[in-house]
């Protein structure tokens, strides 16, 4: 797998094609979170408006509807009892 290692140039070559290899993989990095965290753009037409927002808001209404689960399974526990 490695080469044994017989002097200190032995390390410097390494060191660098290592550090080669980690700038490459950080630019990489860096592109890939660019691309994730940009904001998604506006949609254009009136029905890709009109799904953007219905979508929106299910997610929305999905939340309220897993918020109202928790508040119900936690109503009867003896957490309840601890925070009164």
């Amino acid at each position: 797998m490695h080469q044994p290692i017989n002097s200190i140039d032995d390390v410097r070559k390494r060191r660098e094609l290592l550090q080669g290899e980690l700038d490459k993989k950080l630019q990489q990095l860096r592109t890939t979170y660019k691309t994730l965290t940009e904001p998604v753009p506006e949609p254009q037409g009136r029905a890709s408006r009109f799904m953007f927002r219905a979508q929106n808001y299910t997610y929305l209404l999905d939340a309220a509807i897993l918020g109202f689960k928790l508040y119900r399974s936690f109503r009867g526990s003896p957490l309840k009892r601890l925070f009164r």
